[in-house]
């Protein structure tokens, strides 16, 4: 099996990267040139390539990423923190993909994976199953949601394989400074407070490692359609921030916004069934 694998060097694509080798599939890893976390793997098996910006790569030229590929992993989108939820650039990113799916048809390629998010659910219903109503209250959100209901009709039509896989929270090596976890070990390690909102919205957390091994296993498999990558195990940020912060012994620094509201999300998990 030969994979192309975009975001190779993206938060989930580079521990996708080592499983999919591992799992003995040929991978053609396309990557920025200017990636803050350039990969460092050496492998037989392993071709990578090079692009400033994919989603604004010429067709002929999605078309040579493609070539020869039978599977496609579609990991690559903008989503550096904080404004990614509300950034411009979730619409190239939709429209670029779809560009790049319409090349992957076109040269004959057969199972396409792409990676969604539990941002495309109506998240006021409680714990989400892939049943669930799609409901984006973001830009990023609707985007994806979009690049899925369409893609789900374009590969229908064209009789190739389809899964979308849903992530919802991760967190582990590779995770950007600025999201939750990261700062509050910045914090903590230096005996720095941190400061949080009421902490009590429930999350769904899955290390990035489970997340990427699973969407390995889905993708060498023949599962199709939407699929949940997620813990299935709902816990507070507030909860979430004490674990941490009983790594330094330091739960004195943590200071929570007083009042019931201040979370800008529901809480998001997904169902264990």
């Amino acid at each position: 099996m030969k994979v192309l694998l975009t975001g190779a060097s993206g938060f989930v694509g580079q521990h996708l990267l080592g499983d999919l080798l591992g799992r003995g599939a040929d991978v053609r890893a396309v990557v920025r040139d200017s990636s803050h976390r350039p990969i460092k793997l050496s492998h037989q098996r392993l071709e990578i390539v090079e692009t400033s910006n994919l989603f604004e790569e010429s067709s002929e030229g999605l078309k040579r990423l493609v070539s020869d590929c039978d599977v496609l992993v579609h990991a690559a989108w903008a989503v550096d923190p904080p404004e990614y939820l509300s950034s411009i650039a979730n619409v190239e990113c939709l429209t670029g993909s779809l560009r790049l799916a319409e090349a992957f048809v076109a040269c004959g390629g057969r199972r396409f994976v792409g990676i969604g998010t539990c941002f495309e659910y109506d998240l006021s219903s409680g714990p989400v199953t892939v049943d669930c109503n799609l409901r984006p209250a973001t830009l990023y959100g609707a985007c994806k949601a979009s690049l899925y209901l369409t893609l789900d009709k374009l590969f229908e039509v064209t009789s190739r394989e389809f899964l979308w896989c849903r992530l919802f929270y991760l967190t582990g090596p590779g995770e950007h400074p600025q999201r939750l976890i990261p700062y509050l070990h910045r914090q903590l390690s230096t005996g720095e407070p941190a400061h949080l909102g009421p902490g009590h919205a429930i999350r769904d957390y899955v290390d990035v490692r489970v997340a990427a091994a699973q969407i390995a296993d889905l993708t060498m498999g023949a599962a199709v359609g939407p699929r949940n990558v997620s813990s299935g195990r709902p816990t507070t940020i507030r909860a979430l921030a004490e674990a941490v912060a009983d790594v330094y012994g330091r739960r004195d620094l943590l200071f929570f916004a007083s009042g019931d509201n201040g979370d800008s999300l529901p809480d998001v998990v997904a169902s264990a069934d």
